[in-house]
């Protein structure tokens, strides 16, 4: 499936936590895959973060099981994308959603 090339359709419904776990996993600065930031943290707010060949970063995140985060963005990206979107929506309806992408205050 070709939408499911890359992480846009998945990037609503992941958390702050997630995307650091996804930008620590794939690297920042000239050695990562993720140049035009130094730290994990600055690029796991890069709109960006979402072109990001899916694959690749599932291959990256299967690096880090020590990382409970990196774990549980892995899970989220594994997961078939009609199931992923069911949760995320069950999730957004929720009262404990706060953490989610943009509306963390």
């Amino acid at each position: 499936m070709a939408e499911e090339k890359n992480l846009l359709l998945r990037l609503p419904c992941l958390t702050v936590e997630d995307l650091e776990a996804i930008a620590g996993a794939v690297g920042v600065g000239p050695s990562g895959l993720i140049t035009w930031h130094s730290y994990y943290r600055d690029a796991a707010r890069d709109p960006c973060l979402g072109l990001l060949d899916r694959e690749v970063v599932i291959e990256k995140l299967r690096d880090l099981p020590f990382w409970p985060q990196a774990r549980e963005a892995l899970r989220k990206l594994e997961s078939p994308l009609k199931e992923f979107k069911r949760a995320c929506r069950a999730s957004a309806t929720s009262p404990q959603s706060p953490e989610r992408r943009g509306t963390a205050q």
